[in-house]
Order: C-alpha cells, then sequence, then structure tokens
C-alpha cells in the first residue's frame, strides 16, 4: 500500500509540473537511435533543420523521468524538427559538441542543435512545462531565420560584385543585427535553464550557498557576436570595406586633380549611408579633406577676384 501511496505521489507531482502522462506517447516512436545522430547532424546543417535530442535514462521506473520523456516525445512545438533520443552514458558522435553550453544535473533533458554546432534551444529537466514550449518555439523560429537569411546573404553577395555598397552594407547590418539579438536570446533561454537545475539540484541535497556555488560550471557570457553567421558577415564586410577604399581613393583622385567639388558630389551618398565604424571614419576623413579643398578653392577664387589688374 505505502509503494502504491508513492506511485501515485510522483504521478501527481508530475501533473503538477506539467509534463504529460505515459498514456500521451505516440504510438509510433518518432525518435530515432543516438547513435544515427551525427547522420541527423549532417543532415540539419545542409537542410537548415533543426535537431531535438532527448537525454534520457534507458531503463526508468521513476513516473517523473519517464513523464517527462513523453512530454518532450508529444510536444507539438517538435513537429518538423528531426528527432533523436540519446541514452545516458551513450556518447554517439557529434553530442559533446552540439550541447556545448548546457548543463543538468538531473536527467532527461532536451537539446535543440542546427548541426553546425550551434544549441539553439535547452530544457532542463525542471524547466517548466510553458517555458518548454517557448525554448521550442524560439528555436523553430531561429532555424527559420538562418534558412531565410541564406538567401539574404546571397543577394548581398550580388551586390557587392555589383559593387552596390550602400544597399549591400544596410542589408549586412540587419543580418548582423538579428544575428546578434538571436544569440543573446538563445544565451539568456540557456542560462536560465542551467540556473534552473542548479537551484534544484542544490534544493534537493540540501546544499549551503557554498557548496552550491562549488557545484556551478561556467555560464554563456553575453553574445558578442552572431549566433550563425559571424564569420560570415565579417568576411562580407572586410570586401565591402576594400570596395569602399577603393571608391575613396576615387573620389580622393578627383581632389588631386583640383576639382573637390566633383569629389564632394560622389562622397555625398556615401555620407549618408553607415559602413561601421571604421568605413565610416574613412567616409568623414575624406570629407574633411575636401572641405578644406573647398574652402582652399573659394579664397584662391576670392584672391584672384580681388587681385589688381595688370598694368595695361
Amino acid at each position: 500500500m505505502k509503494r502504491i501511496m508513492i506511485t501515485a505521489a510522483l504521478v501527481s507531482a508530475a501533473a503538477v509540473l506539467g509534463v504529460l502522462p505515459l498514456q500521451a506517447r505516440s504510438p509510433k516512436d518518432e525518435w530515432q537511435s543516438g547513435w544515427t545522430l551525427k547522420q541527423h547532424l549532417d543532415t540539419a546543417a545542409a537542410k537548415d533543420v533543426p535537431v531535438a535530442v532527448i537525454y534520457q535514462m534507458e531503463h526508468s521506473s521513476c513516473p517523473i523521468h519517464d513523464a517527462r520523456v513523453a512530454s518532450y516525445e508529444t510536444l507539438q512545438e517538435l513537429e518538423g524538427m528531426l528527432k533523436v533520443r540519446v541514452f545516458v552514458d551513450s556518447n554517439p558522435e557529434g553530442f559533446k559538441d552540439m550541447r556545448r553550453g548546457a548543463y543538468h544535473y538531473f536527467v532527461p533533458v532536451l537539446y535543440i542543435a542546427d548541426g553546425e554546432g550551434h544549441l539553439v534551444g535547452y530544457a532542463a529537466e525542471e524547466t517548466p512545462f510553458t517555458d518548454l514550449r517557448e525554448t521550442a518555439k524560439q528555436a523553430a523560429k531561429a532555424m527559420l531565420w538562418k534558412k531565410k537569411t541564406r538567401a539574404t546573404l546571397a543577394a548581398i553577395d550580388k551586390q557587392i560584385e555589383a559593387r552596390q555598397l550602400i544597399p549591400a552594407r544596410k542589408q549586412l547590418d540587419q543580418v548582423i543585427k538579428q544575428d546578434l539579438a538571436l544569440a543573446q536570446a538563445v544565451r539568456t533561454s540557456i542560462t536560465a535553464a542551467n540556473h534552473l537545475a542548479l537551484a534544484t539540484y542544490a534544493r534537493k541535497k540540501q546544499l549551503t550557498a557554498e557548496q552550491a556555488a562549488a557545484k556551478a560550471k561556467p555560464y554563456l557570457a553575453e553574445a558578442t557576436e552572431g549566433l550563425f553567421f559571424a564569420a560570415a558577415t565579417q568576411e562580407r564586410a572586410a570586401r565591402i570595406d576594400s570596395l569602399l577604399t577603393e571608391k575613396l581613393a576615387e573620389i580622393e583622385a578627383a581632389v588631386a586633380a583640383g576639382d573637390p567639388t566633383k569629389a564632394a558630389r560622389a562622397l555625398a551618398p556615401l555620407m549618408k549611408a553607415s559602413f561601421g565604424p571604421d568605413g565610416d571614419a574613412k567616409v568623414k576623413a575624406l570629407d574633411e579633406r575636401i572641405r578644406a579643398a573647398l574652402k582652399e578653392a573659394v579664397a584662391n577664387k576670392k584672391a584672384a577676384d580681388t587681385a589688381p589688374a595688370p598694368p595695361q
């Protein structure tokens, strides 16, 4: 009787946590073996489809563990993702890298990755069900943005080839801004799950604050670059900067040829655009030289106009 009461209490606790009962499991297991993980990560990278990974016990008699697994298995927000199940104590190829930055103290947990070394979602065993759903939604949106942005980067490449520096840089700045925002949102979500996992562990183990601090892992720092395209945007920014340098040299040649007015007209559109701190500094420096040349030209003309006429 005591055993039945304990089991009932555990199931009730699972309901309070917001997880789904065992009966809610899909009759068809869509979750592939952990040993296929590398294959699925490669597919995810090629097609920009996220991989959802449940990390769980292979054999469990704990109703809370099993109900939590069921909540992952039947989560509607994971529809369309590749699905893999990895058991505790197994370490399939690619597993260590794809979960970098997320830490657990109890299982099961859920990881969502993009196949290119980026963790885009993580839910600890203690993550509330509403937060779990939001994590999955955020990961799905991030991957849709990633797929769409590949087309944007291709369009930027064409603009660079056509030497359309202003629209190319404008679009690139938008990608950089959005990618950084995604990186910070994902890091914030993962850090929250990490803190929750540690707090739950400390409570269950009755740790002091000092003991809990000793168990803390190095959490993700604030994002300073984009989640998906940091290298890609840096490379395109360098190409745009190189073309900008060439364009500024052409304009400066007009100043050297004694036509600062022509140079000012050519520089005007660039003055209204943004090319990053270094590029903007180059444009500003040339603008100052052109202004000085224009001022000198006006002074020379005034001097010529007021000079006494040569004797007849």
